[in-house]
């Protein structure tokens, strides 16, 4: 008898008795043998809004430099002369992106140039230049840059055969196209490493001309004079 009551409770029992929620809450139901998967949050809520992307901040710098090439005269079939530099460097570092930036600065130097036939100082020179940067992986940094600026030089070498000194100095016209690498050491210091062409430019003019008895002619011999110098750069800069 109890087991005919049993049987007859079940079978009023509606269908839907027999669906179960699960833990995880899916569910399954024996009506139509679907599954139903369990509902889970979105990954991305795009309502809300997006953040900014990360930029490497801006800083300035100021460094000292030291640089050795080899200068050749474009006027001349003279041979090339080993030519150095030193001086001081101010950058202002702009960051445009996750991996990229630009380059404001300015390098005031001295140094020696020439060919064969002369020896020109270089007593002051001033170079404005502006670079874009880029990321070499972690902390490193190549920046292609281009500069124009001004200098002072001197002259001493030959002229037909005979010894010439300038009386003065001259102003030349600077022009540079240049790679450099930068490889940040600590929180606001760092080194850098570089190529550089260096194109100077200027005139001879009036000079003193050396004869043989030792005494002095001035004389305005108006040589061009167009000087190519590749150079290796090696230098330090501390943030301020």
């Amino acid at each position: 008898m109890l087991k005919k009551s049993l049987i007859g409770c079940l079978a009023v029992l509606p269908i839907s008795a027999f669906s179960a929620e699960r833990s995880d809450n899916s569910t399954y139901s024996s009506e139509n043998s679907e599954y139903q998967a369990p509902k889970t949050p979105e990954l991305y809520d795009s309502s809300k809004p997006k953040g900014m992307p990360i930029t490497f901040p801006s800083a300035a710098t100021l460094g000292a430099f030291v640089g050795f090439g080899q200068s050749k005269s474009g006027q001349s079939e003279e041979n090339p002369k080993v030519a150095w530099f030193t001086g001081a460097s101010f950058n202002y570092l702009k960051g445009t992106s996750t991996w990229s930036r630009v380059e404001f600065g300015a390098d005031l130097f001295k140094g020696s140039v020439g060919h064969s036939a002369a020896t020109i100082p270089v007593n002051v020179g001033f170079v404005a230049h502006a670079g874009y940067g880029y990321s070499l992986g972690g902390d490193l940094f190549g920046t292609v840059q281009v500069g124009a600026g001004l200098a002072n030089v001197g002259y001493d070498g030959k002229y037909e055969g005979n010894d010439v000194e300038l009386s003065g100095s001259e102003a030349a016209t600077v022009l540079q196209f240049g790679w450099h690498m930068a490889l940040p050491v600590g929180s606001n210091y760092g080194f850098t490493a570089g190529l550089d062409v260096t194109k100077i430019d200027f005139t001879v003019g009036d000079v003193d001309l050396v004869q043989n008895s030792g005494s002095k002619i001035k004389t305005d011999i108006n040589k061009r004079e167009s000087l190519t110098i590749p150079s290796l750069q090696l230098g330090f800069r501390v943030a301020l």
